[in-house]
Parts: C-alpha cells; structure tokens; sequence
C-alpha cells in the first residue's frame, strides 16, 4: 500500500495544555476521593453523606441537592476541604459572607444535628435567605397573620404544596412545589367547596375583562398574605397597592393607579392613569361585590331582586314571614321603607310564588323597565341615596295620564331629608293613599 498516515506531533504547547488538563483531573479526583474516601460519597456515589444534616442538603429531592451539584463540589459549598487544615481533625467550614449556613439560614440559623424539617418561613422570613448566586427567597412572613394561615383548613403550607418535591435550584420561581396547577382551579378547590369554606366566601365569581375573559385570581391575591386586606397584593403590574380600607382604598385619586385602576384600561369608569370625575370613588363594594352574577365587580342590577328580594317586606314583618312563606326569597329590605306596603293583600298576594316571575311587581312598576327617569331614578352609591322611586301603573288602571300617580320615596344621608311617598289617581286610590311606609 503506497498510502502514508500522517500522525499529528503534540507541540511543546499542546503538551503542555495536556498535562495541565490531566494534572487538574488528578487534582480533582484526588479532591474527591480525599472526601468520601472517610465519609462516604456524594448524592451520585452509592454512599452518599448521612450524618446529621448531610442527607438533608445532598441527597434528599427538597434540600438543595440540585443547587449544590454533585461530588466535591457539593462539599466546596460548605467546606474548605484542603489536607493542610483538615487533618487537624477540624471541620473547616466557611464563615463569614461567603458561608452557605450564614447566607441560607440569615434569619434563624439551625441546628446542625437535629433531624427535623424545618419551618418554610424560616428561609421565606424578613430576613431571608439567599443563596450564593444572589437568589432570595421571597418574604411570607404574612402567611400566619393575614395569609391563609389564619384559617383552620389552610394553615399548613402543605395544604397547597408538595413539601418532598424539588425546591431550592437556584432559580427563583422554577419548583413551587404546587399540588395543583397554579390557576383558579386551585382556588375553587377550596372555594367550591362548602365543607371547606364558609358561605360568604363560597362560590366567588372570578373577575373578568370587559371582553369577559376570566382573569387569574393571583393577578390581585398573594394567598400569602401582605400588609393589604384581603391578601391583595403590594405591587401589581408595577405599582404600589395600598388597600387597607375597604371603603376608601379601592380608588386612589392622586394616581389614579389605585387597586380598581391599575389594569383598566377599557372600563367606562375607573381608566388606569385617568382621574375619575363622573363616578364614586368610596363605597364600591356595595354594588361591585365579588358574588356579582356574571363576573366578579360587574355592578349589581338589572333585576328587581338584586337590590329588594322577591319581594321586599317591611322590617316589622315577622322573621318567618307568616303566610307569606310562598315567598321563599323574601327579605327585608335593603334600606328602612323599602318594603312598604308590599305584604297588603291587595298588592301582592300572599300565595305569589317565585315561579311567577315579576309578572307581580311589573303592574306598578312601569312594566318592569328600571333606570327610566322618572320611574325609578336612583343616585349612586344606592347605600347613600335613593330618590324617586316612582311607578308608572298600567294604563287600565289609571283615572287619568295626566296626574301624578306616586309621590317618590327619597332615601340620602342628608339627616331629616328622608320621605315615604303615596298613591293616587289609581282605581285604588281616587285621593292619596296612606304613606307607603310607616318606618319613614
């Protein structure tokens, strides 16, 4: 075979980049094997480290394993690990900045030798703990107080997490840990649940878009708990929330980026960035209740039973309703003299059922069109300020179309401005009747 192999010659430099290679191989294999050689090995030999807190931080799938690496490295995290100070029969750990107990455990430093987890808010305190790469663990110090931990059936960490999967990796936010996804499914698994929760926070609508798409209820909420109310969050889309008034703090004037606006931008009221000057900005919970059919916040209304019941009864009415049990939705009424004279025999029977529908209320009340001035204007927040509450009867049943037939209700917070109001020019009533209510 005439063919020639040309054999490639290592240069003196290429020796030399070789022999550094095999010289840290060396270095490290001795390094290693100087370590398990007495103690045992790492999380990838088949005698890992067991002693004391060794399994917890090298093999267990919750500790740090995964962070640390494997093999020496796992050791350099803690230890020096050099022959000339560790024959001397002393550990050598780190100390000081560049230690991994006083940079992880910064809060409340644990004992070495127990064998007891220990609690998630020791690492997630106010003085956190961080690992070598800067990532902090972020603060839940608010979970036993204003988190779900206030709560019986919520408050263990473990209720939502899984305490044996991956944890701590070194990047923040990759192993939460959750039993379920982290989406409102897991919110309902609780809140669905009536052996779980009780009724006033059963069933709550989830807030949507004014495309009614359904929003996350971690957008606003930190289960966690914060320095706000309703573990609502400090910080949303970039800026500071302050809701500690149910009232007050849903609106914020000087901003305008307060709770209710900092992600509107589509709203006929509250825009993130522009001042309100036709709306309420106190109050808004009475009528944007988180129940709202349709979507959490959507405002209440649009049938008469969202403000009265069916139908409203007077206060004096004896709590079973007597005779009146027909009504299996009857409540008093929301503000003193709603009710009225709705339990006469005359106006509503007593055997009216549900199933009738409104066909009962719509006689008087302008064949159940609301929000038409002047039939039933209503100036909100309704709480406050309700004024003529007027009817319009059907048309058979009236003298003549060009007389009033009701003088208005009128309800404000202005003391001594309340009035009742009374019929007349009716087939009922040929003169004004008898004060609607006799509360107001």
């Amino acid at each position: 075979d005439d063919s020639v192999t040309t054999l490639a010659v290592p240069t003196l430099r290429d020796a030399g980049a070789i022999s550094q290679a095999v010289a840290d191989s060396v270095v490290a294999y001795k390094a290693r094997n100087l370590c398990i050689t007495c103690h045992g090995g790492s999380a990838s030999t088949p005698s890992p480290m067991a002693t004391n807190q060794h399994a917890t931080h090298i093999s267990a799938v919750y500790g740090p394993g995964n962070y640390l690496g494997s093999e020496y490295t796992a050791c350099q995290a803690c230890h020096i690990g050099t022959t000339a100070t560790h024959m001397n029969g002393s550990p050598d750990l780190k100390s000081g900045n560049g230690s991994l107990c006083l940079g992880c455990h910064a809060g409340q430093l644990v004992d070495w030798k127990t064998t007891t987890r220990i609690e998630c808010t020791v690492c997630h305190a106010q003085d956190a703990a961080v690992l070598p790469n800067g990532t902090q663990a972020p603060y839940k110090g608010y979970f036993a107080t204003k988190g779900h931990g206030r709560f019986a059936v919520s408050n263990q960490c473990t209720v939502c997490h899984d305490q044996n999967a991956t944890h701590i990796t070194g990047t923040l936010g990759d192993s939460k840990r959750l039993l379920m996804n982290n989406d409102n499914t897991l919110c309902a698994s609780c809140h669905n649940n009536a052996a779980v929760v009780p009724a006033r926070i059963l069933n709550l609508g989830t807030h949507v878009t004014k495309d009614n798409v359904d929003i996350a209820c971690r957008e606003c909420h930190d289960t966690h708990g914060t320095g706000n109310l309703s573990m609502i969050r400090s910080e949303i889309r970039g800026f500071n929330i302050s809701y500690t008034d149910r009232a007050t703090t849903l609106v914020e004037t000087t901003t305008n980026r307060g709770l209710c606006q900092v992600c509107h931008t589509k709203t006929n009221y509250y825009r993130a960035g522009v001042p309100e000057s036709s709306h309420f900005t106190s109050g808004c919970l009475d009528c944007h209740t988180h129940t709202s059919a349709g979507g959490a916040f959507k405002p209440i209304g649009g049938s008469c039973d969202s403000c009265h019941g069916y139908p409203p009864a007077p206060k004096n009415t004896a709590t079973t309703f007597g005779s009146y049990a027909n009504w299996a939705n009857a409540r008093f009424e929301d503000y003193s003299g709603g009710g009225g004279a709705h339990l006469v025999a005359a106006h509503i029977s007593p055997f009216a059922k549900v199933e009738e529908g409104w066909a009962n209320c719509t006689t008087c009340h302008n064949g159940g069109a609301v929000g038409l001035t002047p039939y039933h204007k209503m100036v909100t927040p309704v709480k406050d300020h309700i004024e003529n509450v007027t009817v319009q009867v059907d048309n058979s049943l009236r003298f003549a179309n060009s007389f009033t037939i009701y003088t208005g209700a009128k309800l404000t917070s202005v003391p001594g401005a309340n009035q009742t109001g009374n019929c007349f020019n009716i087939a009922c009533h040929m003169s004004p009747s008898a004060r609607w209510s006799t509360e107001r």
